[in-house]
């Protein structure tokens, strides 16, 4: 297989990355698949986050040329984002006076282990099923290979993350909250369109119209403050999670101030959630967008259903009168959240209530595309007997309120906030119409599709169960390993990379983990000619060690920052070229040349056991294991 970026062509090998990702404990998934322990949330309001950031992906290994140059760029983007982050915000997403900076509540840059929304601490299993919808993906794949095409190499780099990477969970409706990804605002026209067409591709007509027209009153918001730096219709980062696919797992999150979407997509499967939709104000009556509102639809209708209960149900539904600032508990960083059900029952309505409340869960899940919303809708209707409403507020014609839908599968919030920027500098107090908050979550796990993407890891390890008597008995452990092979020396006084691993089962226990933190890529023409003897001394070793663990020849490549390893043949070139990349480690390939980084500034223990490391790893794995079982 291959792909076209740009105007150059890279050959992306067919081999599915996930075999080897979990042998050396990449896939933070697979740890709670094969028995790990997760986290507890305990509050029932909200929960602090706590995890490591990911920094790269396998698909800007196999794509991009300036490997290094990728990677610096987004370590310094990580690097501002982590420093500002860590300075704490103001809860549930609501910014200070001119917006603030950091984590929601005070967050820490790291996050919890990954458990999902529930109702007592507990996931209910087997909610979710992979299951063939007969909805093609197909237009949103190809949107999204358009947008990675229009980018740079360097744009690539920052866009681009693992399927199962944490940057899925660092979103934020804080305005001036540090954000990874491709902005718009630095997007060309062209770039701008693509990003766009993506949008469009993956929601419906109205969702779609919706998101843009969150994104206008963004525009007005800044208006409104005489603050069009810090609020516009552009500052929204488009980021894509793998490599889009017709079978194996991707997606796409955009995110912004008042605009959120998370979109995962497995084969023909979609799941769109966390989406957080919000608008100060959600109607504008000055400025460039005059006349423009969203969100009334999901506030009249919420209104409309309250009112049509029975007094006896509207009393069961309502949790209070009085109406806080922000009622939101399902907000950014709210991943494990322990939320009870409460207010009124819908399976004790009658049938006629069922069906509009029915209508206002779709207001919010047609923003999908209409085909993946109907599947979407009949998983909402499973559950209908088990779903509650429950209401904060009163129900005149103009007060302000709070409602939230609850089911084993869907989360619904909408809130009339307290005053935000634009707010405060009207002189706004206390919660209004003028400011709106809207989330949707899916509980028991499977936020960001993450329960569809633990089935999906562990039906590949079923695949990998033919390899089971040649890994010592059982599966490979998916937890990161707790050492690192010392280096060996010959009496020549070099290092023996032959002589460090005896078999396949010590390469893989003693062999040191993956390359962490960012991608370890090649150094640019300029770095290279700066220190050409390190240079030299570093590619040397590279040439030998790869040799040596290999048996093939090793050779500087001619584009700087390259070493050429002659493989065998071009099959086994792209399965070690995804593989290693998996291990964090930059990959390119040319036919049955497999390219891996030097740069003059690599380190003998460090940089370069890396790269011999992975490749003697995959080496053996292909020619003892892999080349020979099926997958």
């Amino acid at each position: 297989m291959s792909e076209q970026i740009g105007t150059k062509r890279f050959d992306i090998p067919r081999l599915t990355r996930r075999h080897f990702v979990r042998l050396w404990g990449l896939a933070p998934l697979a740890l709670a698949a094969c028995g790990g322990t997760a986290a507890t949330s305990t509050t029932t309001q909200g929960v602090t986050s706590t995890a490591t950031a990911a920094q790269t992906s396998a698909t800007v290994a196999a794509t991009a040329t300036t490997a290094s140059q990728a990677t610096a760029t987004r370590a310094s983007a990580t690097a501002v984002a982590s420093a500002t982050r860590a300075a704490g915000g103001p809860g549930g997403g609501a910014p200070p006076a001119g917006g603030g900076g950091g984590m929601p509540g005070g967050a820490s840059e790291t996050l919890d282990t990954f458990k999902g929304i529930t109702t007592n601490g507990t996931v209910i299993t087997d909610l979710f099923k992979i299951q063939p919808t007969g909805i093609p993906t197909t237009g949103v794949k190809q949107a999204a290979e358009t947008f990675l095409a229009s980018l740079t190499e360097t744009q690539r780099a920052k866009t681009v993350y693992a399927v199962d990477d944490d940057e899925w969970r660092k979103w934020s409706n804080i305005d001036s909250y540090q954000r990874q990804g491709m902005k718009i605002e630095e997007m060309t026209d062209t770039q701008k369109n693509a990003a766009y067409a993506l949008m469009a591709a993956a929601l419906s007509v109205k969702g779609n119209q919706l998101a843009r027209d969150v994104m206008k009153l963004n525009t007005t918001e800044g208006e409104i403050m005489n603050n069009l730096t810090g609020f516009n219709e552009n500052l929204y980062y488009f980021m894509v999670m793998g490599t889009p696919s017709d079978i194996e797992p991707w997606g796409f999150q955009v995110d912004g101030h008042h605009l959120v979407i998370n979109y995962f997509i497995l084969g023909d499967q979609v799941m769109m959630t966390p989406v957080f939709m919000g608008a100060e104000p959600p109607v504008a009556t000055t400025g460039t967008y005059a006349g423009l509102s969203v969100l009334q639809t999901e506030q009249d209708k919420g209104l409309t259903f309250m009112k049509a209960m029975p007094a006896a149900q509207q009393a069961q539904a309502a949790l209070a009168t009085a109406k806080s600032a922000d009622n939101n508990v399902a907000e950014a960083f709210k991943d494990n959240v322990v939320l009870d059900y409460a207010g009124v029952k819908i399976g004790d309505l009658a049938t006629g209530l069922q069906t509009q409340l029915l209508d206002l869960i779709n207001q919010y899940v047609s923003n999908m595309d209409d085909g993946h919303a109907k599947v979407r809708m009949d998983e909402v209707r499973a559950q209908l007997a088990q779903t509650y409403f429950a209401w904060i507020g009163t129900t005149g014609a103009d007060w302000v309120f709070y409602y939230r839908i609850q089911s084993p599968v869907i989360l619904i919030e909408f809130d009339h906030e307290g005053p935000g920027p634009a707010g405060q500098a009207l002189g706004s107090t206390g919660p209004s119409r003028k400011h709106i908050h809207t989330v949707v979550r899916t509980p028991n796990g499977n936020d960001y599709g993450k329960d569809l993407l633990r089935q999906h890891y562990a039906k590949s390890a079923h695949h990998n169960a033919a390899l089971s008597g040649l890994l010592g008995g059982g599966m490979v452990s998916a937890a990161p390993m707790t050492g690192a092979a010392g280096l060996v020396y010959n009496t020549r006084g070099k290092v023996a990379w032959d002589r460090i691993w005896t078999d396949f089962c010590d390469l893989g226990l003693r062999g040191g983990p993956p390359h962490r933190g960012t991608l370890l890529g090649a150094a640019n023409a300029k770095a290279v000619q700066a220190d050409r003897q390190g240079y030299r001394r570093v590619t040397g070793e590279l040439e030998r060690g790869l040799g040596l663990v290999t048996g093939w020849a090793a050779t500087p490549d001619a584009a700087p920052g390259w070493v050429g390893l002659d493989c065998s043949d071009a099959t086994i070139a792209a399965w070690m070229q995804e593989a290693i990349a998996a291990e964090n480690v930059a990959a390119r390939r040319e036919g049955e040349r497999l390219l891996l980084p030097a740069s003059p500034d690599f380190a003998l223990d460090k940089e370069i056991k890396n790269v011999v490391t992975a490749t003697a790893k995959t080496k053996h794995y292909w020619t003892e294991h892999a080349a020979t079982h099926s997958m």
